[in-house]
C-alpha cells in the first residue's frame, strides 16, 4: 500500500514544483541561451572600438595619463589589454558620482568612449538571469526555483520509468495518438534526454546562489576545504575579506566602491610592496603578454589608484579572466614588472577547481562551440518541455471542468497514504537545499487550506 501511495505523491509534488518553476524555467532558458554567446556579443559590441588605425600608436603610459587627464576625481580600479596592438584600451574607473565606466582610449591616446559596463547586453542578461531585475529578493526566487527545480527533474524521472511499458511514449513520442498522449510524450521524452544536462546546469548555479553559498562557504571553513589560493567565483554573500579578493575578478560595482575607503582593504592591499619605482604600464603590458596569459586580460593594483594623487609603489596582479576558467592563471608582479608569483589553475584547492568546470559549462564556454551549442539546445529543450507541461496542465483542467464544472489547478489526486519513500526524498532535498526546507511548510499549509478546497479532486 505503501509503494502504492508513491506514485501520485510524487506526481502532486512534481505537479506543483513545475507550476511555480515554469515561469522561472522560461526565463531562465531564454537569458541563459543568450548568455552563453557573450564573447560573441561583447566583440560586436565592441566592434567600432576594435581594429582601429595603426598609424601613430602612442604607449599604454601615455594612453592612461590620457584617461587621468579626462577624468581627474576618478578612481582607477583596472586596465584591460587590447587583444590587438591596434584596438582601443580599456581603462575601468569610478567617476566622481559613485558609478563605475569603462574609458575607451585609442592606440592614438584619444577618449573614444566611456561605457557603463552594465549597459552592455551581456550584462543586462546576467542580470535578469541572476536576480530578474528585482535584486536581492530575486536571487532568492531564482535559488529557490532551482532548488524546485532538482525537485520536480528527481520526480519527473521517477514518473517516466518505464514500469514494463514498450519503448514507444519513453524513447520517443507517440506523434499519432492523439493530442493527450503526444503532448504527455513530447514532456517525458524531452525531459529524459535532457535531466542530466539539466541537472548539472542547476548544480554549477548554486555557487552564485543566496542561502545555498552561504552555508556552502561557512562548511568549506569548518572542514578546512581550503587553500590560499582564492577561490574564482563569487557567491551572492561573500564576508569582506574574501568580498575584497573577488572585487575586480567579479566586476561587483558596489563592491568596488565600498572598498575604496575600506579600513580592511587598505591593510590588505598595502601588504607585500616590494620597490620605490612608479610603474611603467607598458612593462607591465609587456609583461602579461609574456606570460601567454589567456584573453581577456586585466592588471589591476592591489589598491585603487586616484587619478588626482601619486602613484606609489604597490604590487599589480594580472589575471586571465577567460570564462572558460581551466584555462585563467594570474601573476603578481612588483614595480618592476618583476615577477613575484604565478598561479595557475592547478594551484586551486580542488572544490575550486570542480565548481571552475561546472560555471566554465554552464556559461557555455567549456568546449568552444560545441558546449554553446549543447547550451542552446538545451535550452529550447526546456522551452519545450515547459510549453508541453502548460498544455497537459490545460488538457488536464478543462476535462476535469468538463466532468465536474469546477477545477481550481486540477492537481493529481491527493492519496490519503504517505509514502516513506516521498518524506525521505523530500527531507534529502531539505537538507542538501535550503530554500527546500524554507518553503515546504508553507507549501504544505497551502495545500491544506487552499488548495484542495479548491480543485476538483
Amino acid at each position: 500500500m505503501r509503494k502504492a501511495a508513491l506514485y501520485p505523491t510524487l506526481w502532486r509534488w512534481h505537479f506543483y514544483a513545475g507550476l511555480f518553476v515554469i515561469p522561472f524555467v522560461m526565463i531562465l532558458s531564454i537569458t541563459g541561451a543568450i548568455y552563453l554567446f557573450k564573447p560573441q556579443l561583447d566583440v560586436w559590441q565592441d566592434s567600432d572600438r576594435r581594429n582601429l588605425s595603426s598609424a601613430n600608436i602612442v604607449s599604454v603610459d601615455t594612453q592612461f595619463n590620457a584617461m587621468r587627464a579626462a577624468y581627474p576625481k576618478a578612481v582607477f580600479h583596472h586596465y584591460k589589454l587590447p587583444v590587438q596592438k591596434n584596438d582601443a584600451a580599456i581603462f575601468h574607473v569610478a567617476l566622481n558620482e559613485g558609478v563605475m565606466r569603462d574609458v575607451y582610449v585609442s592606440p592614438q591616446g584619444e577618449i573614444i568612449a566611456t561605457v557603463n559596463p552594465d549597459d552592455r547586453i551581456s550584462a543586462f542578461v546576467s542580470k535578469i538571469h541572476g536576480t530578474l531585475l528585482l535584486g536581492s529578493f530575486g536571487r532568492y526566487l531564482v535559488e529557490l526555483a532551482a532548488s524546485w527545480a532538482i525537485i520536480m527533474i528527481i520526480t519527473g524521472l521517477y514518473l517516466w520509468w518505464p514500469r514494463g511499458r514498450k519503448y514507444a511514449g519513453i524513447l520517443w513520442p507517440r506523434l499519432k495518438a492523439g493530442k493527450k498522449l503526444f503532448w504527455r510524450d513530447i514532456h517525458a521524452v524531452t525531459g529524459f534526454y535532457i535531466s542530466g544536462l539539466v541537472m548539472i546546469l542547476l548544480l554549477s548555479g548554486l555557487p552564485w546562489t543566496q542561502v545555498w553559498s552561504s552555508g556552502f562557504n561557512m562548511v568549506r571553513a569548518e572542514m578546512g576545504w581550503v587553500n590560499n589560493v582564492e577561490q574564482d567565483w563569487k557567491s551572492s554573500k561573500q564576508n569582506n575579506r574574501l568580498r575584497v579578493n573577488q572585487l575586480h575578478l567579479e566586476h561587483d560595482h558596489k563592491a568596488m566602491l565600498e572598498a575604496q575607503n575600506d579600513d580592511e582593504f587598505s591593510s590588505i592591499i598595502s601588504a607585500n610592496i616590494t620597490d620605490d619605482k612608479v610603474i611603467s604600464f607598458a612593462s607591465l603590458d609587456a609583461a602579461a603578454r609574456s606570460q601567454n596569459l589567456i584573453f581577456p586580460i586585466i592588471i589591476k593594483p592591489q589598491k585603487p589608484i586616484k587619478n588626482d594623487s601619486e602613484i606609489k609603489p604597490q604590487n599589480w596582479k594580472i589575471s586571465s579572466q577567460t570564462q572558460n576558467r581551466p584555462l585563467r592563471s594570474s601573476i603578481t608582479v612588483n614595480n618592476n614588472a618583476d615577477l613575484i608569483e604565478k598561479q595557475d589553475f592547478s594551484d586551486r584547492h580542488i572544490i575550486d577547481q570542480i565548481i571552475s568546470y561546472g560555471i566554465a559549462w554552464h556559461e557555455g564556454q567549456l568546449l568552444g562551440w560545441f558546449n554553446q551549442l549543447i547550451g542552446l539546445l538545451t535550452a529550447i529543450a526546456l522551452l519545450v518541455m515547459s510549453i508541453s507541461g502548460i498544455k497537459i496542465w490545460w488538457q488536464r483542467r478543462a476535462s476535469n471542468m468538463t466532468q465536474s464544472g469546477a477545477a481550481f489547478l486540477s492537481a493529481p489526486p491527493k492519496t490519503k497514504l504517505q509514502s516513506k519513500a516521498t518524506i525521505i526524498i523530500i527531507m534529502i532535498c531539505a537538507l542538501l537545499l535550503p530554500m527546500i526546507a524554507l518553503s515546504i511548510l508553507p507549501i504544505l499549509i497551502l495545500d491544506y487550506l487552499i488548495f484542495r478546497r479548491f480543485d476538483s479532486v
